[in-house]
C-alpha cells in the first residue's frame, strides 16, 4: 500500500526474527519499505514480524517492533449457477458469498475431484455476490457427456481450501411424447422437445421393424402418411436427437377400423373398404373387379374411387 509521506532514502526494515539488521542478508529479510505503509507476504496462519528504521546513514534503531499476525478466517464456499443450454459448451459461474472472507481464488475440478481444469486467482475482496467471480466454459464438443460431477473450491494465499461445492450436470436425451396417428391428414404427430433439434421417423408393418417401409429426419412434429400405413395395421416409432446424440424411441402401433359403404359420404374423406371373402360375387362391394389376381388392398381403393366417380356422375 502507498502513502503521502515518505522517509527518502532512509526505510523500515522487516524480518521475520532479530537480527542482521542494516545488511544485505537475506536469511530472514521480509522486506524493506520506503513508505509508512506497506504490505507484507502472507507466510502463515500466525505470522511475526520484527521491525526497525534505518536512516540515510545506515544507522539502526536500537529496539524493534514486534508485529504478530493472525487470520483466524478460512475460505468461503462458493456456489454455482450453470447454464447448459449450450449443450456442447455449457457456461459454469462461480459467485462468492455476501459475507465472503480469505478468497483469493477459485478453482474447478473434475469428477475425480483432484484434476483440476480451471483455478483462477487475485479476486478482489470486494467483488460483488451478484457478479460471477468466475466464468468457465466446459469444452463438452468430444466427450459429449450427458452427466458431470464437478467440484468447486474457493481458496487463501496460504494455499488453504474451502469445503467442495459439488455441481451436477445433467442434460438429458429429448424424449418425445404424445405420439398420435391422425386418421384424417393420415400423418403422425407428436409433442416438441425443447432441446431437439431433429426427430427420427420409423413406420414397419412388424413391431420388430424390420423391415422399415417408411423413415425419415424431420425437424417438425409431424410426418406424412400413405394410406396403406393407415388403413393397415403398421407400427410408429420416434425420437428426438440433440447435439450430444439422439434419445430412446417412442413407438406405438395403428389399426383402422373400417367403415362401411354408407358412410362414404362423410366428409373426411379417409376410407377403407371391408372387402369380402369373394369380392367378385359379394354385392356389397358395389362393382366386379376386373382381375382377381391384382393386391386385395389396391383393388378395394380402385372400388372406392369407381364409387365416388358415379355419385358425382349422378
Amino acid at each position: 500500500m502507498s502513502s503521502s509521506r515518505s522517509f527518502s532514502s532512509a526505510y523500515i526494515e522487516a524480518r521475520s526474527w532479530g537480527g542482521l539488521w542494516g545488511t544485505s542478508a537475506t536469511a530472514n529479510l521480509i522486506g524493506q519499505y520506503t513508505t509508512r505503509f506497506f504490505t507484507v507476504p502472507r507466510s502463515s496462519r500466525r505470522q511475526s514480524l520484527y521491525l526497525k528504521y534505518v536512516d540515510p546513514s545506515g544507522k539502526v534503531s536500537r529496539y524493534p517492533t514486534l508485529i504478530q499476525i493472525n487470520y483466524p478466517l478460512v475460505p468461503s464456499l462458493p456456489s454455482a449457477v450453470l447454464d447448459s443450454s449450450d449443450r456442447l459448451f455449457p457456461e459454469v459461474s462461480l459467485f462468492l458469498p455476501a459475507d465472503s472472507t480469505d478468497v483469493f481464488g477459485v478453482e474447478i475440478r473434475d469428477s475425480d475431484n483432484t484434476t483440476v481444469l480451471y483455478q483462477y486467482g487475485d479476486l478482489a475482496l470486494a467483488i460483488s455476490p451478484d457478479d460471477p467471480a468466475l466464468i468457465w466454459v466446459w469444452d463438452n464438443s468430444a466427450s459429449k457427456f450427458r452427466t458431470k460431477t464437478l467440484y468447486a473450491y474457493c481458496w487463501n494465499t496460504l494455499g488453504e481450501y474451502s469445503s467442495a461445492h459439488q455441481i451436477d450436470i445433467s442434460m438429458p436425451a429429448p424424449a418425445v411424447s404424445g405420439l398420435t396417428l391422425d386418421e384424417t391428414d393420415q400423418s403422425l404427430h407428436w409433442d416438441a422437445d425443447s432441446t431437439a433439434i431433429y426427430y427420427e421417423v420409423q413406420v414397419s408393418p412388424s413391431a420388430g421393424f424390420s423391415p422399415v417401409s417408411a423413415s425419415g429426419t424431420i425437424d417438425g412434429t409431424s410426418f406424412g402418411l400413405t394410406p396403406e400405413d393407415v388403413v393397415q395395421l403398421h407400427y410408429f416409432r420416434v425420437r428426438g436427437a440433440d447435439p450430444l446424440g439422439v434419445g430412446n424411441w417412442a413407438s406405438d402401433s395403428h389399426s383402422y377400423t373400417p367403415v362401411s359403404l354408407s358412410e362414404w359420404g362423410n366428409t373426411n374423406q379417409i376410407y377403407s373398404v371391408p372387402l369380402p371373402a369373394d369380392p367378385v360375387t359379394d354385392p356389397t362391394v358395389g362393382a366386379p373387379f376386373a382381375d382377381h389376381e391384382r393386391d386385395i388392398q389396391d383393388e378395394g381403393w380402385r372400388v372406392y374411387h369407381q364409387h365416388k366417380a358415379r355419385e358425382r356422375d349422378e
